[in-house]
Parts: structure tokens; C-alpha cells; sequence
């Protein structure tokens, strides 16, 4: 049976696979679609132990709390470096915000502490989850997004998603589930990675645990099919993320050209060429 796109339901030719990683008989692999650009992993895990992989010492989770006042300053200016005054303006005093996927909680709870707001995490991986509630005292939820989104009725006024779209089996779903945890008016930020900028070398991008490699009209396309209207849509040259500020609103999906595709493929295999070449001079 041919293997579908998940966004535009085109075939996936097993052929155009920019990037294999992994052993065994199932390695997995990086398919581009033809017709719409979006690359997806085949065949996704069905295990999320994978996610645990960067677990930390209890040491280094010392010397992690102790530094991490000013890691979070600087997650915040590297955060607004690419958000720039979006976040300033969106967030006001007594907000109530949801940061799913969390992590180390840094972010959040400098928004707590500094901005004045109510802060929520949801975090999959129980060691950042721990260390988040016992470093910040922060509430967090140590949950998966969809189970989260069914457990209670708490609504937000801001959904953050950074870098958790691409890790998603199912984020048209999930982000259209979503809905109901945001207030009326309420507003979702998203960040997901860009593999089409020329910054990074495409090991960065596929991983196991990224299932979706996404551009900014993809992205955008998906965003749609999801039902929201993006409102801030941000892909400045020297980074290698997408961001967009959206609301929920129907709209209807535009796929990427034809054009842009084929610029887009030509692009991933000589991205893969540069990345063999790469590899063979540091050996």
C-alpha cells in the first residue's frame, strides 16, 4: 500500500527519501512529498521512551538549578529574539498561560515572576517535569498534550507550543482539540524548526523524535487545516524556526506551488549532498 502525505494526502514516493537515520530492517526515513513539500518521518515510533534519551545526572540537575536565573534570561531574550515585541505585547498582567512541553520550566517561570501572570507546564519527560516543580515550584501536569487537553476544563489565555508541533503524531488533531482550553479571544503561539534555512545542517533537523520537517508554507498549510488564523507569522533569514501567532478561525488551506516544491526538493538534496561530504572529511 502507498504510503499517503499527511498534509495533502499525495503519494510518498519511497524513492525520495532526504535523510535516513537508525539500524535494523526498519531504518527510518525523511520522505518528501511531491506535492505539497512536507517531509515526514516513515515509519513513526510507536514508543515515546525515545523522548527520555537526554536525561541529565543528579549533579548536573544541581549545577542546573544553580545557573538557572540566568538561563532563563537568556531564554528569554533568545525567545523574543525571534518573537521580538509579539510576546510583549501579547502578554499583560494576570493572563493566565499554558506552556505545553515545558521542559526545564525556565521560560514560564521567569513569565511568572516577571511578567506577573499565571503559568501552567506540560511536560512528557518526568526528570524536567520534577525538576520544574521542585526548582520554580511551578504547577505542572507530567502528561502527554492529548491527555492533558481532556483532563480538565481550565481554560488559557495563551498556549504556548515551542518546538512540540514536529514531535506530534497527529497535530492537526491535536491542535484542533486545543481549542477548548483556550478563553474566548484566546490566542495559541507556535514555534516549530525551518528545514529550509541554509544555517543548519539537516542532522539538526532529522531526528527520531521529529516526525514532521516543516517549511513556512507548510506550515502554514497545516496551521490552516487545523482551523486557525494565523495573525503574526515570523521567518526571518537567519533563523532556522518558523513562529506564528494564531486564533481560531476557519480558513481555507493553501498548498505550496509546484515551483516552490521542486526549489524546495532541489534545496534537501543538496543539503544532503553537503551534509555526505561533510561527514567523509571528518573521518
Amino acid at each position: 500500500m502507498a504510503l499517503t502525505c499527511y498534509l495533502c494526502s499525495g503519494v510518498l514516493p519511497s524513492w525520495l527519501n532526504v535523510g535516513s537515520f537508525g539500524a535494523g530492517s526498519t531504518p527510518m526515513r525523511n520522505l518528501f512529498c511531491p506535492t505539497c513539500g512536507l517531509i515526514q518521518q516513515s515509519p513513526i515510533p510507536k514508543e515515546e521512551s525515545y523522548i527520555f534519551e537526554q536525561n541529565i545526572s543528579a549533579q548536573e540537575l544541581r549545577a542546573k538549578q544553580e545557573g538557572m536565573a540566568a538561563e532563563a534570561q537568556k531564554l528569554l531574550k533568545k525567545r523574543q529574539s525571534m518573537m521580538g515585541e509579539t510576546m510583549e505585547q501579547l502578554i499583560r498582567p494576570g493572563m493566565k498561560i499554558a506552556d505545553l512541553g515545558c521542559g526545564y520550566g525556565s521560560f514560564i517561570a521567569y513569565l511568572r515572576d516577571q511578567k506577573s501572570v499565571s503559568v501552567l507546564g506540560v511536560e512528557l519527560n518526568p526528570q524536567q517535569a520534577q525538576f520544574a516543580q521542585s526548582a520554580f515550584g511551578l504547577p505542572i501536569v507530567p502528561s502527554t498534550i492529548e491527555e492533558w487537553i481532556d483532563r480538565d476544563v481550565e481554560q488559557f489565555d495563551l498556549i504556548i507550543l515551542s518546538h512540540v508541533v514536529e514531535h506530534l503524531r497527529d497535530p492537526i488533531t491535536v491542535l484542533q482539540r486545543l481549542q477548548k482550553r483556550l478563553t474566548p479571544g484566546g490566542k495559541m503561539v507556535i514555534e516549530v524548526p525551518n528545514v529550509a534555512v541554509p544555517t543548519r545542517s539537516l542532522h539538526w533537523f532529522f531526528k527520531p523524535e521529529h516526525f514532521w520537517n516543516f517549511t513556512h508554507p507548510t506550515f502554514r498549510a497545516l496551521l490552516a487545516k487545523a482551523g486557525m488564523r494565523i495573525e503574526v507569522f515570523q521567518t526571518p533569514a537567519e533563523h532556522s524556526k518558523i513562529l506564528a501567532v494564531c486564533r481560531y478561525d476557519a480558513v481555507t488551506p493553501v498548498l505550496p506551488s509546484s515551483v516552490y516544491v521542486l526549489k524546495l526538493l532541489c534545496r534537501m538534496q543538496w543539503l544532503r549532498v553537503k551534509s555526505f561530504l561533510r561527514r567523509s572529511l571528518e573521518r
